[in-house]
This record gives C-alpha cells, sequence and structure tokens, in this order.
C-alpha cells in the first residue's frame, strides 16, 4: 500500500528533527557555532589552555618573589601537557580524556608517551 502525501511529509519531519538533535548533541560543535564561540571570547581551547598554564607560572613565581622559577614551571608544564595541547590543538573529540590521562599518569613515561601517541591518532 503506497504512502499518503501526509504520511511522508511527516515522517520527512521526523527525520529533520532527528537530524537537528544530532547536531545539537554531538560532541563535536559545528563549525558555525565554534567561530562564534571563538570570536566572543577570542580565544579558543587551546589558547585557554595555554593561558590557564601561563597564570599558573606566573602565581607560583610571584609567590615565590622568582620570575625565573615562574618561566622554568611554565616551559614544565608546556612539556608535562604538551599530549593535551597536540589534542586541543587537532580538536580532537576525545581532547579531555586525553587531558585526564596525561594529567594522572603523565608523571609515568609511559603514561605520557601512550597520551602523547593517543593526541596524534587520528578520531
Amino acid at each position: 500500500m503506497p504512502l499518503t502525501q501526509e504520511e511522508i511529509d511527516r515522517i520527512h519531519e521526523e527525520e529533520r528533527v532527528r537530524a537537528e538533535a544530532r547536531a545539537i548533541y554531538s560532541k563535536k560543535p559545528s563549525p558555525k557555532i565554534e567561530k562564534e564561540i571563538k570570536n566572543s571570547f577570542g580565544i579558543g581551547p587551546q589558547d585557554f589552555f595555554v593561558l590557564t598554564l601561563i597564570v599558573i607560572s606566573w602565581f607560583v613565581g610571584f609567590i615565590l618573589k622568582s620570575g625565573g622559577i615562574g618561566v622554568g614551571l611554565f616551559f614544565i608544564l608546556c612539556f608535562y601537557f604538551f599530549p593535551a595541547l597536540t589534542a586541543f590543538g587537532k580538536r580532537k573529540e576525545n581532547s579531555r580524556a586525553i587531558f585526564i590521562f596525561n594529567l594522572l599518569l603523565g608523571w609515568t613515561i609511559i603514561g605520557w608517551v601512550i597520551s602523547l601517541t593517543w593526541a596524534s591518532t587520528k578520531d
């Protein structure tokens, strides 16, 4: 039995609603939304992460009254979180998981290498 025009329209409407829901609830924002977020704040997630490292390093250097320690700490943190920075820079879907893994197990050499490998692979 062929479908009526009303049934066809209803099916198309359901497909459109599902497509919109997938777009809204997907893990990666659409390029348009991502651009609006970047334009509204002026920085992306990787820039925000590096800015956070700078603030932490400055704060530690200020507390210890030594700018050299703050600069050294910044470079150490950048090296330690290099896999997370790579994941954020490549806009990987699981960049948060890579960050958490890097945060918790990056102090072991094998954990750091695994997180860097994970960040370097394709999604």
